[in-house]
């Protein structure tokens, strides 16, 4: 949703100039686009072959041209968004791209607050750390280890993970449930699961 939003607002570069420019939504001298095309989520027809709509991506350049477009109460949610769907280049571009713009002006143009973007940065950073980890267990073939570092991956943002550079230190709740908040089975939830004769 975030990428069709942005693909559809990408429409606007350019056109606000003039007596337009106060009402420009976007940050001022925002990098121009490279990837990202309005058209890019609009649907071929089925005898296109192209890929459905809904199952559609950006590449790495289109999703640091997306970040520079959504509004800002937006960008969090798709930043972290490509972490949890391991799309890890294009999140590492999107969140390099908006630091290093970040840090060229002054507090009042920035894309992000910088609070937000360290703590994003530090939860990528340990996310491809465990990933790295969980894949080299697995490929050793110490498979329950693996497992218990890939879901380390998912609670990153619960702060479940191992929490190293201070990740998983937000107030943004993670995906996952620890297990001591599943609420118990009693024995008349299960009575539906025996056999009867």
């Amino acid at each position: 949703h975030c990428e069709r939003h942005a693909a559809s607002r990408s429409r606007l570069d350019g056109i606000f100039v003039g007596d337009l420019r106060p009402a420009d939504p976007f940050v001022p001298g925002m990098p121009p686009l490279r990837e990202l095309d309005d058209r890019f989520f609009q649907d071929a027809g089925r005898s296109s072959g192209a890929v459905p709509v809904h199952l559609r991506t950006l590449g790495p350049s289109g999703a640091r041209d997306a970040a520079f477009r959504l509004p800002p109460e937006m960008l969090p949610v798709y930043l972290r968004s490509l972490r949890l769907e391991m799309r890890f280049d294009e999140a590492e571009l999107a969140l390099s791209a908006i630091e290093e713009y970040d840090a060229g002006v002054d507090g009042t143009a920035r894309v992000c607050d910088p609070s937000d973007l360290r703590r994003e940065r530090a939860k990528l950073d340990e996310t491809v750390r465990l990933r790295e980890r969980g894949d080299a267990q697995r490929g050793e073939g110490f498979h329950d280890q693996a497992i218990k570092l890939y879901g380390e991956c998912l609670a990153v943002d619960a702060g479940t993970g191992d929490a190293g550079g201070g990740a998983g230190t937000g107030t943004t709740p993670g995906i996952l449930k620890r297990q001591s908040s599943w609420p118990a089975a009693s024995g008349a939830a299960n009575a539906g699961g025996k056999l009867h004769a």
